[in-house]
């Protein structure tokens, strides 16, 4: 099951947010999956789109970056103990391969090119695509949940 294990929101409190009215999608380093990387878009889209603004083609004030990466580490699971052990006398390891994700979501002002607001989320993840989608949607939904952020 995937975990959302955190999310961060960092932007500089000099930017006027209100002037961003539309936006356009810019380079990035998409998923590995193709369909994780839509599923991506769609959430990010649906977020900015719930904040009144509005998808471009181009000659938009903000771009949308995404960095999306993937790391595998495999932890070693002692299998139950008891029962190998009682039928083989021997203890029994598991390898248990965790699959870590990190989304980095970076808006930039488009005349500038400076980063005026970046989300980040970790979470191990599960291989299942539904599961994935569903961490992809929460995590993004969390760091858009103050957004546009208000000057102090």
């Amino acid at each position: 099951m995937p975990l959302v294990a955190g999310v961060s929101v960092e932007f500089d409190r000099e930017a006027d947010f209100t002037r961003y009215t539309t936006y356009t999608w810019g380079e990035g380093t998409p998923a590995r999956r193709l369909d994780v990387q839509d599923l991506i878009v769609a959430a990010i889209d649906r977020q900015l789109g719930a904040r009144g603004l509005r998808k471009v083609d181009g000659g938009a004030p903000l771009k949308v970056h995404t960095h999306a990466l993937a790391d595998e580490h495999t932890l070693q699971k002692l299998a139950d103990p008891t029962y190998f052990k009682f039928w083989s006398g021997i203890n029994v390891i598991d390898p248990l391969a965790l699959k870590t994700g990190s989304l980095v979501v970076d808006l930039q002002d488009a005349a500038s090119g400076t980063i005026v607001w970046r989300g980040l989320a970790t979470a191990t993840v599960d291989q299942s695509f539904e599961k994935i989608g569903r961490a992809i949607d929460k995590s993004v939904a969390r760091m858009f949940r103050e957004f546009p952020p208000r000057r102090p």
